[in-house]
């Protein structure tokens, strides 16, 4: 964040306390001359990094600047450090299957981060916005660039400059890079986003562990999928009889298996963290040279 953007943000709060504990002021006393809205985008930061924090990673009341959540947290602070990045957080209700169904707490996220979107485009005509998400909140980021791609939404598609979507529940098929490289087929545990991204493919990376049961989800498990969506287990929402039918099936292979595959869900390393952050970076992605092994 710029440093002329903190001390804007420093001087409203100031002002609005003094004007609360001096109530009326005194009468004759020169006007306050704070910065108007001109100067605060001329002033924006030229890039605007929105991060999306993955399940169970933030809350709603969580602060817009709090870098939070698995991977979000590593690749958020090393952009925010650079002198020409704003990185704003997305909070919203990220606890899906706990306390609402997966697709409630997924909207709840694509409304947040469509509010600071709309708020930054209008604030900062002049800066770019880039997109970062992991799992759940790389659910949002899919879905918020999917309809950018077909002008919906609340992201201009001119304004994009780059996304990493780490751990895509929507992975392969939408066109876009994939890391490690990979054909660009779809093995999200979520399917493929009908139309992709469109023309905006090439600028967006996702970085999936070949093991993480939820951006390379094995065929043969899909039928959990859609029941599992409608779990709340806060509220007693539980469509237990539907998943003990998928699941009458399995071997003890099969458990295994997706207990690997959920546990790998979180072993991302530092190489795939830098290669987003180089992927955001990059000026041009047409040049950027990515590893050509995962490194763990």
């Amino acid at each position: 964040m710029s440093l002329f953007r903190r001390v804007i943000r420093s001087s409203v709060a100031c002002a609005f306390a003094a004007a609360l504990t001096v109530g009326q002021g005194v009468a004759g006393a020169a006007p306050l001359n704070l910065p108007g809205p001109d100067d605060i985008a001329n002033h924006c930061s030229p890039k605007q990094v929105v991060v999306v924090p993955g399940g169970g990673n933030t809350v709603p009341f969580a602060p817009e600047q709090a870098p939070l959540g698995l991977i979000t947290f590593t690749v958020g602070n090393a952009l925010a450090v650079q002198p020409d990045a704003d990185v704003t957080y997305v909070p919203y209700t990220s606890h899906g299957f706990v306390v609402t169904p997966y697709r409630e707490s997924s909207n709840d996220g694509y409304r947040n981060a469509a509010r600071i979107i709309s708020r930054i485009q209008h604030d900062c005509p002049n800066s770019s916005i880039s997109l970062v998400g992991y799992s759940l909140g790389a659910d949002v980021s899919a879905r918020i660039i999917n309809d950018a791609a077909y002008n919906r939404g609340p992201l201009d598609k001119n304004r994009l400059a780059g996304a990493v979507l780490y751990a895509n529940p929507y992975q392969g098929g939408n066109g876009a890079v994939q890391y490690p490289p990979k054909p660009d087929v779809n093995t999200g545990a979520l399917g493929q986003l009908n139309g992709g991204f469109g023309s905006l493919g090439s600028k967006v990376l996702e970085v999936c562990n070949p093991s993480d049961a939820v951006c390379a989800f094995p065929d043969k498990y899909r039928g959990i999928v859609e029941p599992s969506m409608r779990m709340d287990v806060v509220h007693g929402r539980a469509p237990s009889a539907e998943i003990l039918n998928e699941v009458a099936g399995y071997g003890v292979g099969d458990y295994a298996a997706l207990v690997r595959g959920f546990q790998a869900h979180t072993q991302y390393s530092g190489t795939d963290r830098a290669v987003g952050i180089d992927w955001l970076n990059s000026v041009s992605y047409t040049h950027l040279t990515l590893p050509t092994k995962r490194i763990v």
